[in-house]
């Protein structure tokens, strides 16, 4: 966090067991599955009005600022193989996370196992120009949560070289995909300076 100079970092795959708040360092051995985190700076926990657990894969959370609360929800979605029914549960539980947001507040969704693609004929008004890759079913299930709830794809705004939108690389370097995203609200979209991948972040070998 202090070498890119974050104040809230969200996590996936963080595997510790049941919910609640850590102050880094700590050790905990878990061989839990999936987990969402969300790491902040002492100063940004100042804002922290309330956060809340949803399920082992999507957490909530709400900041006070100067001139909206910001609803930030982070989700580790199933990857595309996974079956259907499951899939289909994970969005409805953020469907109703979608819902229960303050209509004044900034929304913003981070991560998602999927590929939207640069074909923007399929939802113009919330693609940029900038996408990467082709659709997957996943795609489609995250197009669904942007229209139901009026939000844009933030890091389809930025124009990058591909190794700035790439966020997974197969293991022979062939394939490269663009399957992490922000989603914004729209009515907040303008409000977004940029979002890119960073090569070489790795937290990986952050334990608590």
């Amino acid at each position: 966090m202090r070498q890119y100079d974050l104040d809230i970092l969200t996590m996936s795959e963080v595997r510790w067991p049941g919910s609640g708040l850590e102050k880094l360092p700590s050790r905990q051995e878990s061989r839990r599955e999936h987990g969402v985190a969300l790491m902040m700076t002492r100063e940004t926990s100042q804002s922290l009005v309330k956060w809340q657990p949803v399920s082992s894969r999507t957490l909530t959370a709400r900041f006070s600022s100067q001139h909206a609360k910001l609803s930030l929800v982070v989700c580790y979605a199933l990857t595309n193989e996974a079956s259907d029914d499951i899939k289909r549960k994970f969005h409805r539980t953020l469907q109703s996370v979608a819902r229960n947001i303050p209509r004044q507040d900034i929304a913003c969704f981070v991560n998602f196992n999927a590929k939207i693609g640069d074909d923007r004929k399929y939802c113009p008004q919330s693609i940029g120009c900038n996408d990467f890759g082709n659709w997957n079913e996943n795609g489609e299930l995250l197009m669904d949560l942007v229209l139901s709830n009026d939000l844009v794809i933030g890091g389809s705004l930025f124009q990058h070289h591909d190794v700035h939108r790439y966020s997974w690389p197969s293991p022979d370097g062939v394939a490269r995909n663009q399957i992490d995203h922000c989603l914004v609200s729209r009515k907040w979209c303008t409000s977004l300076i940029d979002i890119r991948s960073h090569r070489g972040v790795d937290s990986g070998q952050i334990t608590a």
